[in-house]
């Protein structure tokens, strides 16, 4: 087994950093290793790289996309039957006082492995040019101001800390001697969460939300996650609406929302939705 890591700090949003990274039509642009890639880049998709070698010669590698989880982490998997040979790039972008580490670990496994290793000679150079090249790119592109760019950014960003194993949300607080009830408390990120939900407008003020939750669409966005993954920016705000402004009224069902898993998809979306007007 062999492995491959390659570390870079970017100034840009993670945002960004992820649209120029899944933008398969362009990797020709920028990328000195992976020079072109055939397909689109989406979770279960194959797509073909044409990977340059230290020695300029260019081998195509076809590999699954079996991660993909926006904007913060993906991993292309490849190799040949019976895994006598397994190639996996495990790509991450994680927000950093301002800006972003990107990080790509190359994994070679298997049985062929040293023979193929042989083969490709020291990947490392190339690794690096990747890493190297996609900072150049993405800290040269001009994004023009935009409110909902802004606004959708304050809740992409906190999607690596909600994914982030053993996340905690908040605890429930031991009854104190004068309270009839216990109190549920938000953690950092918890309170980050609400915060960016109020300062951002994603919490509306004039809107029947006890009414809404109930509809046909506020139901289907908040059980189907296919729907919620095409949701737009003003059906988030409502859906926030609802979680944040129930809170107030149950206590620790904001929490219950997180451990279903509602609140990171729409964080998620968010994400999405910064990524896509990034292009327009």
């Amino acid at each position: 087994m062999k492995e491959y890591v390659t570390v870079s700090r970017i100034r840009a949003t993670p945002g960004l950093a992820w649209l120029v990274l899944t933008d398969a039509t362009a990797y020709a642009d920028w990328n000195p290793e992976i020079v072109g890639i055939d397909g689109c880049i989406a979770l279960n998709e194959r797509i073909t790289a044409r990977v340059r070698l230290g020695s300029g010669a260019i081998r195509l590698v076809t590999m699954q996309v079996t991660t993909f989880e926006p904007p913060s982490r993906m991993e292309w998997t490849g190799g040949l039957p019976l895994g006598l040979f397994v190639g996996r790039r495990t790509f991450t972008i994680t927000p950093v006082d301002g800006a972003v580490e990107f990080r790509m670990h190359l994994r070679m496994s298997g049985p062929l492995a040293p023979l193929i290793l042989k083969s490709v000679g020291d990947r490392q150079p190339e690794i690096d040019g990747f890493s190297l090249a996609l900072q150049a790119h993405v800290e040269h592109i001009t994004v023009p101001k935009s409110p909902i760019l802004d606004r959708l950014h304050a809740l992409a960003v906190l999607v690596p800390q909600f994914e982030t194993p053993g996340f905690q949300f908040g605890v429930w607080m031991p009854q104190q001697r004068n309270a009839r009830i216990s109190c549920y408390e938000l953690g950092e990120t918890g309170q980050a969460f609400v915060d960016a939900c109020y300062s951002m407008g994603w919490v509306l003020s004039d809107f029947d939300w006890p009414t809404w939750k109930g509809s046909e669409e506020a139901i289907r966005l908040r059980d189907d996650a296919h729907s919620l993954a095409a949701a737009t920016a003003d059906q988030l705000a409502r859906v926030l609406t609802v979680m944040i402004r129930q809170e107030r009224l149950a206590e620790g069902s904001l929490a219950l929302h997180v451990e279903s898993g509602l609140v990171l998809n729409v964080l998620r979306r968010a994400a999405s939705l910064e990524a896509a007007a990034l292009t327009q």
